[in-house]
């Protein structure tokens, strides 16, 4: 009964953990998504841009590769969407 009773409660912690790191890495992406755009609103107005000054934990490097990734899956999906516009058309 004590092993099973340990059981639970190591599957109900292991569960909270999961749900904590998912809650975290939601709440990561937001600020990371925040940072990105204060970073293109800072190039369009041909200013410097810090994250670290408007309180984000993230660097430049870290913000210029998330756009990368973001225009990567830009671009993924116009190709997708345009395969299917020729496959429907055809």
């Amino acid at each position: 009964m004590q092993e099973a009773r340990l059981q639970r409660r190591r599957d109900k912690d292991l569960a909270e953990f999961r749900n904590l790191q998912k809650e975290r890495q939601r709440r990561e992406a937001d600020q990371l998504d925040m940072a990105a755009k204060g970073y293109l609103a800072a190039l369009h107005d041909k200013v410097r841009f810090d994250p670290a000054e408007h309180g984000f934990e993230f660097s430049t490097v870290d913000v210029e590769g998330y756009l990368r990734g973001v225009r990567a899956a830009q671009i993924s999906r116009a190709a997708l969407n345009s395969e299917k516009s020729m496959k429907q058309a055809a």
